[in-house]
């Protein structure tokens, strides 16, 4: 038997006990964007450091503006010149609002069967990010249990602040970056192929915000009366801002902008 496939079926000798960890985080109620759930969200990091521990990585609970940040690594360096991996996942989860939608209490994690016989769990952070990130530990946890140790030098950060922007975890990243100067980071808070086929998500790119903003009349302009200012024919009508706009991303070839903000359809003068 090979290695890895001792260790797979580690993992599912040891289903049930991985079910019932991933359960106990479920339940914490670690919605970032509310102030109300600060105590929960300290709670569900000084809970998943408790989980890192227990698996042989050194762990700390380290403050930010905002939520904590838990970071952990597994202790053996750079041995053998292997890669240094820094694994990214979050413990916080969105709000649960409108509760009326929800069939059974959101952080009352639950299996359900569904009708083509798969399984799912059913839990407010069961897919975003908590389930995710516990298959990556019960992934090392299993290996380390099957060999004595993991094959790659590892670092954790897990954060407290995905879901309400991360604002805090670019400032901790650059005053610690040093530290995470890593050869490849990883995470595990992309898409399937489809629902029964995992995929591998490579070279992610990160997101930019752009906010757009025009002056123009505050009533309709008719124009036969109006023209745009410097005009020197009764061409130069004033124009619809939605056409300013467009003017203004003469690159947007993706049509985003339009799909995004609404400016679309006609541009009439």
């Amino acid at each position: 038997m090979s290695q890895i496939q001792a260790v797979l079926e580690r993992i599912d000798r040891d289903l049930d006990a991985s079910l019932d960890r991933l359960f106990a985080l479920l339940r914490i109620q670690s919605v970032s964007t509310d102030p109300a759930y600060k105590e929960s969200c300290r709670a569900a990091a000084e809970h998943v450091a408790t989980d890192l521990k227990s698996i042989g990585f050194s762990t700390e609970v380290r403050p930010t503006g905002g939520h904590p940040i838990v970071v952990g690594k597994s202790g053996n360096g750079k041995a053998n010149d292997k890669p240094r991996v820094l694994f990214y996942g979050h413990y916080d989860v969105q709000p649960v609002d409108p509760l009326t939608e929800w069939a059974h209490p959101p952080f009352e994690p639950r299996i359900e069967t569904l009708p083509d016989g798969r399984k799912i769990i059913i839990a407010r952070g069961a897919c975003d990010d908590k389930g995710q990130a516990m298959t990556f530990v019960e992934a090392c946890r299993a290996y380390k249990a099957v060999t004595g140790s993991l094959p790659l030098p590892i670092t954790m950060m897990i954060e407290g602040e995905e879901e309400c922007g991360s604002k805090h975890l670019f400032d901790f990243v650059r005053n610690n970056a040093d530290e995470f100067k890593l050869d490849l980071a990883l995470i595990c808070d992309t898409s399937m192929w489809d629902q029964k086929t995992p995929a591998i998500t490579t070279s992610l790119r990160g997101l930019v915000y752009e906010e757009l903003r025009l002056t123009c009349a505050d009533r309709d302009l008719h124009s036969g009366l109006f023209r745009r200012r410097g005009a020197e024919s009764s061409a130069g009508v004033e124009q619809n801002p939605c056409c300013d706009a467009r003017r203004q991303r003469p690159r947007d070839h993706s049509g985003l902008l339009r799909r995004r903000s609404g400016i679309a359809g006609r541009c009439e003068g």
